[in-house]
């Protein structure tokens, strides 16, 4: 069985699995929930879209409703007749028997909302941010964070104990923080990984708990027991999430759509990636949106200045395009060029996933030298992220106000200053 669904953009195409109905969407999905039995989930896109399957029931959603920033996650209520979803600014959108009870939509925040988790009861929920704060609404109690503290890499996500008197928050590099009446049972933190974390889930008991790695890799912490991992299948987008059916298993969900069954959880259906050049690019933006709230250089090259190119390039690996540590902004055009990949005018309209080259502002005549590949005017890089209806961009950068960074909306024409640049080019990258 499949629910009824509402999303900004997508069309019923045929499965082959047993007569099921995929759903193509455009906009990358962010985060999965199980029903409360774990006979169904639902998942939820960046645009607002909410896709039910199983036994999960469509109670609405904000596909098609205009949003001030993308949707970054999902929490049911306790019978599972209702869900919340939160955006990147914090706003909390309420539908089914989900209750509103605030949010940090409207407010000022240091850092962008990545993940929501709710309590035991349904009477309340937390939301997390990427540089570790927590903001309590609701019944849910404040229970500590690591807002203010130094973090090596940002949160990307929280999940709540059984009985709601504490959470977990994990890191992009695997740490995780325990606070109130969640135990710490170990991390990755510290320990070599292959893909960055992108989120987390608790036992049933509260007595361990799962991190999810962009490249499918599960690590199993505490009573938590190891199942497989979507890495085993070499996901065709990067995992953005799971979710536990409260039993032996559980699922990882791609940004292109990719579900990821596991020990005892049943597959239902999926939505499924828009076919042609597209398909990358939704992780592309995601995995740029994870890293938001991050200053530690390092991460993503040898250096520790002017590390634009060097974000860049490794959000794009992350994404599964072969290319090779870039050190300069011009060189990811260079590169691109090279490998399949082609350059717009500024005039254009980009996609979420394409780099975008900036020059000084002031800079004359700066597009006709792509044609010779003269990039010499070239000052900074980053990534489109969101391209929002009537016009206006919005980006996430490394090297940002000495972090990874996340800006706009700003003109797409390119004539409105940034930073002291205009934009030079978009790079759309290798299909």
């Amino acid at each position: 069985m499949i629910a009824v669904f509402a999303c900004s953009a997508c069309t019923q195409v045929a499965s082959a699995d047993a007569g099921r109905v995929g759903i193509t969407v455009k906009a990358p999905i962010v985060g999965i929930a199980s029903t409360p039995d774990g006979q169904g989930y639902w998942e939820v896109a960046s645009d607002g879209g909410v896709f039910a399957f199983g036994d999960a029931g469509y109670f609405g959603s904000m596909g098609a409703q205009p949003l001030a920033a993308p949707i970054v996650g999902i929490a049911t209520t306790v019978d599972g007749q209702g869900y919340w979803e939160v955006a990147s600014d914090g706003g909390i959108f309420a539908f089914g028997d989900a209750g509103y009870f605030g949010s940090m939509g409207g407010q000022p925040l240091a850092a962008p909302i990545v993940g929501i988790a709710a309590t035991a009861d349904g009477q309340g929920y937390w939301e997390v941010a990427s540089d570790g704060g927590v903001f309590a609404f609701g019944d849910a109690g404040f229970f500590g964070s690591m807002g203010g503290e130094p973090l090596t890499a940002p949160i990307v996500g929280i999940a709540a104990t059984p009985d709601a008197q504490g959470y977990w928050e994990v890191a992009s590099d695997g740490g995780v923080f325990a606070f109130g009446d969640a135990a710490f049972f170990g991390s990755m933190g510290g320990e070599p990984l292959t893909a960055p974390i992108v989120g987390i889930a608790a036992t049933p008991d509260g007595r361990g708990y799962w991190e999810a790695a962009a490249d499918g890799g599960v690590f199993a912490f505490g009573d938590a027991g190891f199942f497989g991992s979507a890495a085993a299948d070499a996901p065709s987008a990067p995992v953005v999430g799971m979710a536990d059916p409260a039993g032996a298993g559980y699922w990882e969900i791609g940004a292109d759509g990719g579900l990821f069954a596991l020990g005892d959880a049943p597959f239902d259906g999926t939505v499924v990636a828009p076919a042609g050049r597209p398909s990358l690019n939704p992780a592309i933006a995601a995995i740029a949106e994870s890293q938001v709230g991050n200053t530690d250089p390092y991460l993503y090259g040898p250096i520790g200045s002017d590390w634009c190119a060097y974000f860049t390039s490794w959000v794009w690996e992350q994404a599964g395009i072969p290319i090779p540590p870039t050190p300069e902004a011009a060189s990811i055009g260079t590169w691109a060029l090279q490998n399949g990949g082609d350059l717009i005018p500024p005039t254009s309209t980009p996609q979420p996933g394409d780099a975008v080259l900036w020059v000084a502002d002031g800079t004359a005549d700066a597009w006709p030298d792509a044609a010779g590949l003269n990039f010499t005017h070239i000052v900074h890089v980053n990534i489109v992220v969101q391209v929002l209806p009537g016009g206006g961009l919005v980006t996430v950068g490394g090297n940002e106000a000495g972090g990874v960074r996340e800006f706009g909306p700003y003109s797409l024409a390119g004539a409105g200053s940034y930073m002291g640049e205009s934009i030079f080019g978009f790079v759309v990258p290798p299909a």
